[in-house]
């Protein structure tokens, strides 16, 4: 998980539109990983 997210961090030379979809992605990601600990 901690590579994963290390590659958001520090992400690939993308198109700005795909790099604003994949930060949305993680955000999306990372709020359902809360929602599964919280239940």
């Amino acid at each position: 998980m901690q590579r994963f997210c290390a590659g958001f961090v520090h992400p690939p030379k993308i198109y700005p539109k795909q790099a604003e979809f994949f930060q949305i992605l993680l955000l999306y990601n990372v709020f359902q990983n809360y929602l599964n600990i919280l239940i």
